[in-house]
């Protein structure tokens, strides 16, 4: 009950993927989404491999010029990625659709392994935001803790995620931000993760500002993700004045960020060092936050024994050594 109680709270169209999929009336074989893709040049295997006939780019061309002399174009692509979630209803079929594809006849000779069925279909503009729709559906299936224990569907999230890396052009960009983020109040720790850090190789960079307001409301509601978020917001591209409200939030945690993510929150501190805020300034700011005495400060059941004592240095060394490097990184 209370898997289900995260996937109703994670939001809108996302929660209704079953009983969709449950409604579909025809078979995926005999759907337009098959169709399609038969005359395109691409060959869904069944219970067996999907193969392309053609090239990557000759596909996708082929498949949206069929789009678009549909006599009605937005029916066709509805009824196509209807077909693609029929499809992909079968768990097999779907981890399928998320791997490479094999590669047939004259394209043999130059690629034995070519982009993933969805990867292709992520290509076609005209198709992109409903196939990312029906990834979203079926990420929040694969999201919770018992689905991450499970050896059949570990490492489903990580493959829907690899979808959406590097595409060519994102049709619907913030739209995308606001649902994965959406996502993550919902998901696993390590789904948490995946999404979060999958954002600077997902997002255009006109969405980087977007993601970066958004990640910074989280820091500060889910301190448990701080090394995620820090990592990620190093590897997005923000205004000046989006880096000084970041770097005074980051500042702002330093004291209730937990030792373990105390390195990473540093560095990343150090790292916005420009012409108007130099490395001295910073650290000379890090001195009047830190309270490294308290800081690293084992509990008292725990401070005698050897093990705390060795967790205590190793964690004081891992800061100093991220100040020293930074600032000598810096040095010009």
């Amino acid at each position: 009950m209370a898997n289900r109680g995260k996937k109703r709270r994670s939001g809108g169209s996302l929660q209704n993927s079953t009983k969709r999929r449950r409604a579909a009336a025809a078979s995926w074989s005999d759907s337009l989404f098959c169709t399609m893709l038969e005359e395109a040049g691409f060959v869904l295997g069944g219970e067996g491999e999907n193969e392309l006939a053609t090239e990557p780019a000759l596909f996708q061309r082929k498949l949206a010029i069929s789009i678009k002399r549909d006599p009605e174009p937005e029916q066709a692509v509805k009824s196509f990625c209807d077909g693609f979630s029929d499809y992909v209803n079968n768990p097999v079929r779907f981890r399928r659709s998320l791997q490479p594809t094999k590669s047939s006849g004259e394209v043999v000779a130059v690629h034995m392994e070519v982009d993933s069925l969805v990867r292709l279909l992520l290509g076609v503009d005209s198709l992109q935001p409903l196939i990312i729709n029906s990834l979203l559906e079926r990420l929040v299936e694969f999201m919770d803790e018992d689905s991450a224990n499970d050896s059949e569907q570990q490492g489903i999230p990580q493959l829907i995620l690899n979808q959406l890396r590097w595409l060519g052009c994102l049709v619907k960009g913030e739209e995308l931000c606001e649902k994965l983020l959406e996502l993550v109040g919902a998901a696993s720790p390590a789904t948490q993760q995946a999404i979060i850090t999958a954002l600077p190789e997902v997002l255009d960079d006109s969405q980087h500002q977007m993601a970066t307001a958004k990640l910074m409301n989280l820091l500060q509601s889910n301190p448990s993700l701080t090394s995620s978020i820090i990592e990620t917001l190093s590897n997005l591209n923000m205004d000046t004045d989006m880096e000084a409200e970041v770097l005074e939030n980051a500042m702002g945690c330093v004291n209730s960020t937990s030792v373990n993510d105390l390195p990473a929150v540093i560095k990343f501190i150090l790292q916005q060092a420009n012409t108007h805020t130099s490395p001295q300034q910073l650290v000379s700011e890090l001195r009047e936050k830190l309270d490294l005495d308290t800081m690293f400060m084992p509990p008292p059941e725990a401070s005698s024994t050897p093990r705390a004592t060795q967790i205590q240095s190793a964690n004081e060394f891992m800061v100093f050594d991220v100040i020293r490097s930074s600032i000598l990184f810096q040095r010009p």
